[in-house]
């Protein structure tokens, strides 16, 4: 992820232009064991502009607060929740290589159409609100709008 603008932090993957901040999340399940892993990848996008409505200061960004919040299935070709089963080395290598290719060629570019104040408020006019309730996406969406009508958005 690193040529594409990324930084890891433990399991989650940042880029982070202090507007907007795009999260690729690797997440083990619990029903995982010592022989065999199950992981899947979440996603999310973050705007700065809206991090003073959360209940704790926002150090780092992440999925679970994101204002953008989907699972790599739900975005892909896959069109489900998707998930990978390692049980071996090069089960391990095969995902690895699945996930980075449906990042770059289907997630990515995806994500950067979305990654403005802009877009997230579009997608919220127009009732799409992955991974929000309602009540949040209406909450976010008032706090977007008077930025706009203010002129002090920032416009990708």
């Amino acid at each position: 992820m690193k040529p594409h603008g990324f930084r890891r932090l433990g399991n989650n993957f940042l880029r982070d232009n202090k507007s907007v901040c795009l999260i690729i999340q690797i997440q083990k399940s619990s029903s995982s064991s010592s022989s065999e892993i199950k992981l899947t990848v979440n996603l999310g996008i973050f705007l700065w502009s809206l991090a003073h409505l959360h209940w704790t200061e926002v150090k780092r960004p992440a999925v679970e607060i994101s204002h953008w919040r989907q699972r790599i299935g739900h975005v892909s070709h896959y069109r489900t929740d998707k998930w990978w089963t390692i049980s071996s080395d090069d089960e391990a290598q095969h995902a690895a290589s699945e996930i980075a290719l449906v990042l770059e060629r289907e997630v990515l570019p995806l994500m950067e159409s979305l990654a403005s104040e802009e877009a997230i408020r579009d997608l919220w006019v127009n009732d799409t609100c992955p991974g929000l309730t309602n009540g949040e996406k209406l909450k976010y969406l008032s706090e977007l709008e008077k930025t706009f009508k203010t002129g002090s958005g920032s416009p990708a």
